[in-house]
């Protein structure tokens, strides 16, 4: 299955990664890394408010052994991750930590702001 991601600069220092969702009424569950397991793909980005193509092509492979591919740094890589409450801590140089504000089986938003 193909899932959609749609990325926000919010500022050259943190970015909120949309990866686009419907709102559900039900109380929200605890997210674990087989919520988000499988691939993700852009689909939109944004600087301060304005669309880019600065990440055009941008994706996530999240693996059951708790590690993902990724090519955020221009070129394949991989990483080991860790889910922690609302939050995917990718440990990289520089690390980077994604909150996740929405999420469907088919979408995810997140926001990632520098350590």
């Amino acid at each position: 299955m193909l899932k959609e991601i749609s990325i926000i600069l919010l500022s050259s220092c943190c970015m909120l990664y949309a990866f686009q969702s419907c709102k559900s009424e039900a109380e929200p569950q605890a997210l674990d890394s087989l919520d988000i397991q499988g691939r993700w793909e852009l689909v939109s980005a944004s600087v301060d408010g304005k669309e880019t193509d600065r990440l055009r092509s941008l994706y996530f492979v999240f693996l059951p052994d708790t590690s993902l591919q990724t090519n955020i740094f221009g070129s394949e890589t991989n990483f080991k991750f860790s889910m922690q409450s609302e939050q995917i801590i990718q440990f990289s140089e520089p690390q980077l930590t994604y909150t996740i504000l929405a999420h469907t089986d088919s979408t995810l938003q997140v926001l990632s702001l520098p350590n």
